[in-house]
């Protein structure tokens, strides 16, 4: 690896660290932690480096549990490690890779689903049932949270997009 994708994906993993660090420690901005952090897991796409981003991912998710002193009882866990840490560096690979776009869409959203239904599950079996959920809502509540995860892949999904070129124009002019 280069010295400036190590030096990219090093300083990565360090905010991922401290955002996913600060998410679980105050609830009220967990999800925005989160993120915050899947942000800076596209930065080392800037230099094409899909190993440095995923190594960032990775480091800096582990770095968080051990700061963290193995919490898992928070939604930060799951939601980084099952969707908005992983989605990035997943959506940069299938837009780079050409893959035909409804197959793209068709993949991220089936992914999107699943992983908020996986979470849905882990946090109700840790944390026990919601039961801040209206009544109108509670015999259909699976089906709502499909419509939340396909409403947040496509927001996220723009997001990203947005993000790399963010990072892009910004490590332009800071990378030579």
């Amino acid at each position: 690896m280069k010295s400036k994708v190590l030096a990219v994906s090093a300083i990565s993993a360090s905010f991922i660290t401290l955002f996913l660090t600060v998410g679980s420690y105050f609830s009220a901005v967990d999800i925005f932690c989160v993120f915050l952090a899947s942000a800076f897991v596209i930065a080392p796409l800037y230099c094409k480096s899909y190993t440095g981003s995923f190594l960032c991912y990775l480091v800096g998710g582990l770095l968080y549990l051990i700061l963290c002193g193995f919490n898992f009882l928070t939604l930060v866990f799951p939601s980084y490690f099952l969707f908005f840490g992983i989605f990035p560096i997943i959506k940069i690979l299938l837009q780079e890779k050409n893959v035909n776009l409804y197959l793209a869409w068709t993949i991220k959203l089936v992914w999107a689903i699943l992983a908020f239904y996986i979470i849905y599950l882990y946090y109700t079996a840790f944390v026990g049932p919601i039961s801040d959920v209206p009544e109108w809502l509670q015999s259909s509540f699976i089906y709502f949270i499909g419509v939340v995860a396909i409403i947040i892949c496509v927001l996220f999904d723009r997001c990203v997009s947005i993000m790399q070129f963010l990072w892009n124009k910004y490590l332009s002019k800071v990378i030579k």
